[in-house]
C-alpha cells in the first residue's frame, strides 16, 4: 500500500481525536461517569454524565473519518484501526449506554476501559506511525477537496494477479470514465487524476468532478438494483420448477429474467444520459449514447464478475461548498451509502444468479 495513503489515513484519525475533540470528549466522559457512579444520588453529577455522553456521541458522528474517501477507509481497515473511526466508537458507546439493565458502576468501568484502549492505540499506532513516516520524508496525498472519488476494486479472481489482465481492465475503465466525463462536462478530459493505487486485490481510486461521479453512481445503483430483481425472479422460477408448473410458464419466467437484465441496462443508460451537459455537441450525443450503453453493459458484466465500484463525495465541508453544490454533494454521499449497502447484498447471492453474457 502507498505510504502516502497510509500517512493520510493516520492523519485523518489523529485530526478527529485532536481538532474534532474526540480525545477530550472521551476523557471528560470517563471522568463524569466515574463521578456519577461514585455519587448516584448527586443530581448534578448525573446531569454532567448525561451531557458528556451526548457531547461525545455528537463528536463521534461528526468525525471526518466517517465520511473519508474509500481509499482512506480501505487503508484504515488494512491497518486494523477501524475501531478508531468515529462511527465505530459511537457503536461501542451506544452498546454500553443502552445495556439492560443499566448499571452505572459497570458502565463507568467499560467507558474508562474503552477510553484507555482508544488513547493507547492512538498513541501507539497513529501518533507514532505519523512520526515514523514523516521521519522517512513521506508526504501525505494531496487531493482536491472539490473532487469526488471513484474506487474500482479488481479482485484476484477477476484479474488473476496478471499484469496483462489488469492492463486490459484499466484500459476499458479508462474509456468508461472518459466518456462519462465527456457526457457530463461537454468535452473529453485531457487526463483523469489518480487519487491512489493499492494492491492485494488491485484497487485504483480516481478523482472525478461531482457530475461525472454522480452519473456513475446512478448507473451502479440501477444495475445492482436490477441484479437483485433478477435474483428474485430466478428464485421464483426455481420454486415454480419445484412445484411442477407447466413448462411454458417456466419458459416465460426465464424469458422475463433476461428482459429484466436488458431493462436494468436501459434504465442505467437513461439515468446517465439525463446527466448530459448542455455543452455536449448535438451531433456527438447519439454517439455518446451508444458508447455509454456499451459501457453500462461492461460495468454490469464487471460487477457480476466480482468487481466492486464505490463512489465517495468531495471532502469539502458544507460550510465551504458553494450553495449550488451542497445538495449534489449530499446526494452523492447518499448514493455512495446506497451502493455500499446494495453491493454487500450481492455477496450472498450464488454467482450463477449474477452471470451476464
Amino acid at each position: 500500500m502507498d505510504a502516502r495513503l497510509i500517512l493520510s489515513a493516520l492523519q485523518i484519525l489523529e485530526s478527529d481525536f485532536s481538532s474534532r475533540q474526540l480525545q477530550n470528549r472521551l476523557s471528560n466522559l470517563a471522568a463524569t461517569a466515574s463521578a456519577a457512579a461514585a455519587a448516584p444520588a448527586d443530581a448534578a453529577a448525573q446531569t454532567a454524565f448525561s451531557t458528556a455522553a451526548e457531547e461525545t456521541l455528537s463528536a463521534t458522528r461528526s468525525a471526518c473519518a466517517n465520511q473519508a474517501p474509500l481509499s482512506l477507509r480501505k487503508a484504515i481497515e488494512t491497518l486494523a484501526l477501524t475501531h478508531l473511526v468515529g462511527e465505530s466508537i459511537e457503536e461501542r458507546l451506544q452498546g454500553i449506554l443502552s445495556r439492560t439493565p443499566f448499571l452505572l458502576t459497570q458502565a463507568s468501568q467499560d467507558i474508562t476501559s474503552l477510553q484507555q484502549q482508544l488513547l493507547t492505540d492512538l498513541k501507539g499506532y497513529v501518533t507514532e506511525g505519523i512520526a515514523f513516516l514523516s521521519l522517512l520524508g513521506i508526504k501525505p496525498l494531496q487531493s482536491d477537496s472539490l473532487l469526488a472519488e471513484v474506487g474500482i476494486l479488481l479482485p484476484t479472481p477477476v484479474v488473476k494477479d496478471d499484469l496483462i489482465a489488469i492492463n486490459k481492465h484499466l484500459k476499458e475503465w479508462g474509456r468508461v470514465i472518459c466518456n462519462f466525463v465527456e457526457l457530463t462536462s461537454g468535452k473529453p478530459p485531457s487526463s483523469v487524476k489518480l487519487a491512489a493505487v493499492s494492491s492485494g486485490s488491485f484497487e485504483v481510486y480516481l478523482n472525478l468532478d461531482l457530475e461525472g461521479a454522480k452519473a456513475i453512481a446512478l448507473v451502479i445503483v440501477a444495475l445492482v438494483g436490477g441484479f437483485k430483481a433478477v435474483s428474485r425472479a430466478r428464485q421464483n422460477r426455481a420454486q415454480m420448477e419445484s412445484d411442477k408448473y407447466p413448462q411454458e410458464v417456466i419458459d416465460g419466467a426465464r424469458a422475463y429474467e433476461e428482459k429484466l437484465l436488458d431493462m436494468a441496462v436501459e434504465e442505467a443508460t437513461e439515468m446517465a444520459i439525463k446527466r448530459a451537459s448542455p455543452d455536449v455537441d448535438k451531433p456527438r450525443l447519439p454517439e455518446l449514447r451508444t458508447l455509454i450503453k456499451r459501457h453500462v453493459h461492461f460495468m454490469a458484466k464487471s460487477i457480476s464478475d466480482g468487481v466492486d465500484v464505490q463512489v465517495s463525495p468531495p471532502q469539502i465541508s458544507k460550510e465551504q461548498a458553494e450553495p449550488s453544490a451542497t445538495a449534489n454533494i449530499e446526494e452523492l454521499g447518499d448514493l455512495g451509502k446506497q451502493i455500499n449497502t446494495l453491493t454487500r447484498t450481492l455477496t450472498v447471492l450464488p454467482q450463477s444468479e449474477l452471470d451476464i453474457p
